[in-house]
């Protein structure tokens, strides 16, 4: 019952929600980048029914029959239960909140559908997340200059230009080496160059958190923290 996730990071007390998994499943990756980039706190927890001191438990299941909700939910410490599965016919849902589950999603509403979601739950519970406006970089694509919540500014290569734009567009999903070097175009548009342009903007900004680019193994590339677009595209 391990979860599959690029960083496992257990949730703190002073997390919003901890995704518990009960097997492993490769979009978590992106669920948790999802979760974050919408300003949630959040962590992985390596089973279904480990509990956890976060506001909302999240389990991710391949259906409601897959897990023992009512179990689960025992050891939930009070925390708002919420189950994300594949599928689930009225009857299955209907179960699931009877059962004291008090959100019941779909992988097919999509990831903002999802914070909406989990947004409502934290506000009808009476623990609506704090906002955390001071994570997001900033970028201004005419000047090329990459601001950090700090407020360092960074001026950028337009290559390392054309990589924030196309991760930017990703709205919180990967982006491969392949759609990278496509973005780069002929002159620097291979996997190994797109490495090596990601590899020297992260040493460019080290010194300022939180991180802004995460590596997804297999998958690519995708933003780890909030990027807002100052000026529009200029490109």
């Amino acid at each position: 019952m391990s979860a599959y996730v690029v960083e496992l990071r257990e949730p703190s007390v002073e997390s919003d929600v901890s995704v518990q998994c009960s097997r492993p499943d490769e979009r978590i990756d992106d669920l948790l980048l999802q979760l974050r980039r919408g300003g949630l706190a959040c962590g992985a927890a390596m089973r279904a029914d480990a509990g956890s001191s976060a506001r909302v438990n999240l389990l991710v299941c391949d259906s409601i029959q897959s897990i023992d909700l009512s179990r689960i939910i025992s050891v939930s410490g009070g925390a708002a239960v919420a189950v994300l599965c594949d599928e689930a016919d009225e009857v299955d849902r209907v179960l699931s909140l009877e059962l004291g589950a008090d959100e019941v999603m779909l992988w097919s509403q999509g990831p903002r559908e999802r914070l909406a979601r989990i947004r409502a739950l934290l506000r009808r519970s009476g623990r609506q997340a704090a906002p955390r406006s001071s994570s997001s970089w900033s970028f201004h694509p005419a000047r090329r200059q990459l601001t950090a919540p700090g407020g360092e500014t960074y001026n950028v290569t337009s290559h390392e230009a054309d990589i924030l734009m196309e991760l930017s567009r990703s709205d919180g999903h990967s982006a491969s080496r392949a759609r990278l070097a496509a973005r780069l175009g002929a002159l620097g548009g291979s996997d190994r160059n797109v490495d090596g342009i990601i590899s020297r903007l992260r040493r460019k900004i080290t010194g300022s958190a939180p991180r802004l680019i995460s590596t997804l193994r297999g998958h690519g590339y995708c933003l780890a923290a909030p990027l807002e677009l100052i000026g529009g595209d200029a490109r």
